[in-house]
């Protein structure tokens, strides 16, 4: 589910998921999420729910990234948005845009008897079992591959992805989450000293 609100909205259905017999969970940032973006799709059902044109020309506009000095980057230049493919990072319609085309991906993987939390490009599903996790984890992989995206292996020592029982804890959107608690973690109070 997308929360509405921010962090605190995001944390709090996580928290509740956990307090309703969510004792597992897995946790990934999304693989290539804004450099993939099909804009040109999403232009298109901007379009087609508003049914304003100028909106949608407006909305396409913004989102176009374009290099001034594309020649001295060189090499580099491949790296940034070109050709309807990718949104810039840090920009509020880049997140926009990622909800547009996820927004069903969002609610066929909560209707799959799992909480998920998607906040821009991490990801996060809490589970009262291990099998459906990992069937909400393959969901998850299939539905994100027809974008061009993919999902970070959990393995030990990686801090794009995690898995585990919800009772150890985790960091998720700067909070380490354990049972009936959550705080700051360890890496956003070194960011705010």
């Amino acid at each position: 589910m997308r929360p509405f609100g921010g962090v605190r909205p995001a944390i709090k259905l996580v928290m509740d998921a956990m307090a309703k017999g969510g004792d597992y969970y897995y946790q990934s940032d999304i693989k290539a999420f804004f450099t993939k973006i099909p804009t040109a799709g999403i232009v298109a059902k901007v379009q087609s729910e508003t049914h304003d044109e100028k909106l949608a020309a407006l909305f396409e506009k913004g989102l176009e990234v374009n290099l001034a000095n594309k020649d001295e980057l060189l090499s580099y230049a491949k790296l940034f948005p070109s050709n309807g493919t990718g949104v810039a990072q840090g920009s509020s319609l880049s997140a926009f845009a990622g909800n547009v085309l996820l927004f069903d991906f969002d609610h066929q993987l909560n209707d799959m008897g799992v909480t998920a939390v998607r906040y821009i490009d991490d990801l996060l599903i809490v589970s009262g079992s291990e099998r459906l996790l990992d069937q909400a984890i393959v969901f998850s992989e299939k539905h994100l591959s027809s974008f061009g995206f993919s999902l970070y292996p959990a393995v030990a020592g990686s801090d794009k992805a995690a898995r585990g029982e919800c009772k150890t804890g985790f960091n998720f959107l700067g909070c380490t989450v354990q049972t009936n608690r959550c705080v700051p973690s360890s890496a956003s109070r070194v960011k705010t000293h």
